[in-house]
C-alpha cells in the first residue's frame, strides 16, 4: 500500500478477482483451462503465463515482470526467485548436484550459503538496487572486504537483477556476480565452482 497508495481503492476488486481465480483453479483439470477462463474475463485484469519450473528451462524471475524504471523491484520476490533457482540447481545441475545448500532466514544479509570442499562456503546475496554500470564497483568492494576479513574459506556470489548479461562477472576467484535468470545463476555458480574446485567424493 505504501508503494501503490491508489491500491486501497481496489481492494474489493482484488479480493473478487482472487476468489474467482481460486474457484477456477479448483475446478480446472489443466492449466490451459485457467488461461482460457482468464482470457474471457477481461475486466478482472488477469493474465496467465505458463511456468514449467527451472528444470524445464523456465524462469521464475521473468514472471515477476519487474520494471526498474518505475522502481518496481521487490526484494522479497527477487530473493524468493533466487532461492527457487538455487534449490533446483543443487538437485538437477550436473556440476552443482549434491552440493549442500543452506537457505537463510528472512531478513538475513545473505539468501543462502553453498558449501564446497575443504569447508569453503559461497555466500549468496541478492543486490536488487545496483545498476549494471556499477556492478564492478560492488564486486570490488566485496573483494576488498573479503581480503581484509581474514576469512580465507569464504567466497561471495552476488545476484544482480538489473544485470542483463548472460555471462557471469568474475572479478576474482572469490567474487562473482550474475544476472537473476536461472541460466545466468547456473553459469555463474559453475564458473565459481570450477574455479575453486569441489569435493571429488561428491562427483
Amino acid at each position: 500500500m505504501s508503494r501503490f497508495p491508489d491500491a486501497a481503492f481496489e481492494v474489493e476488486h482484488f479480493e473478487a478477482a482472487v476468489a474467482w481465480l481460486d474457484s477456477v483453479c479448483f475446478a480446472a483439470r489443466e492449466p490451459i483451462e485457467v488461461a482460457r477462463a482468464c482470457a474471457t474475463e477481461v475486466d478482472l485484469g488477469l493474465s496467465c503465463v505458463p511456468y514449467g519450473g527451472p528444470q524445464r528451462d523456465g524462469d521464475l524471475a521473468s514472471l515477476l515482470s519487474a520494471d526498474p524504471a518505475h522502481g518496481a523491484w521487490d526484494d522479497d520476490l527477487m530473493r524468493s526467485s533466487v532461492i527457487v533457482s538455487l534449490t533446483h540447481l543443487v538437485k538437477d545441475h550436473p556440476v552443482l548436484r549434491g552440493l549442500p545448500l543452506d537457505v537463510a532466514r528472512d531478513g538475513a544479509q545473505e539468501c543462502a550459503w553453498l558449501h564446497l570442499a575443504d569447508e569453503r562456503v559461497v555466500r549468496i546475496k541478492v543486490d536488487s538496487q545496483t545498476e549494471s554500470a556499477h556492478v564492478i564497483d560492488v564486486l570490488l568492494a566485496e573483494h576488498d572486504r573479503l581480503a581484509t576479513s581474514g576469512q580465507g574459506n569464504e567466497h561471495t556470489f552476488i545476484v544482480f537483477p538489473r544485470l542483463r548479461s548472460a555471462l557471469p562477472v568474475t572479478l576474482t576467484q572469490r567474487v562473482t556476480g550474475s544476472g537473476i535468470k536461472y541460466p545466468h545463476i547456473a553459469n555463474g555458480l559453475v564458473r565459481l565452482v570450477w574455479g575453486v574446485g569441489r569435493d571429488p567424493a561428491s562427483d
